[in-house]
């Protein structure tokens, strides 16, 4: 996986500490035999336009991004076992702690960075 941070429109760090997958494995299995995420991590997946909860340990939730990381769709505290519907014109997921939305002022539209950091 490769180390991104994600910004908002205002470049305010939301996530300092994210990934994004870089492979069929990567995005499948996402955060599946995890035991949760810190305040300051994300699973970016990439590219996506739904998600599971299979196999999942503890709620997120989940932010779908266009193909300008424009906000298309929020899903708060997904739990484990949910399958989303697909968004058609996403390309992009973020899967982030359960009330991360809310905390971060995460909303339809915004426009949200990610940003590589190796």
């Amino acid at each position: 996986m490769k180390k991104v941070m994600i910004t908002n429109q205002s470049n305010e760090i939301l996530f300092n500490n994210a990934k994004m997958t870089t492979n069929f494995h990567e995005r499948l299995s996402g955060l599946i035999g995890k035991k949760g995420l810190n305040e300051d991590s994300a699973l970016c997946i990439k590219p996506c336009n739904g998600i599971h909860m299979l196999f999942m340990k503890f709620p997120i939730d989940a932010v779908f991004l266009g193909k300008r990381e424009e906000v298309l769709y929020l899903i708060e505290s997904m739990q484990p076992w949910e399958i989303s519907k697909i968004v058609s014109h996403a390309q992009c997921v973020i899967e982030m702690p359960v009330k991360s939305i809310q905390k971060k002022k995460i909303a339809l539209y915004d426009q949200l960075k990610i940003i590589s950091h190796e």
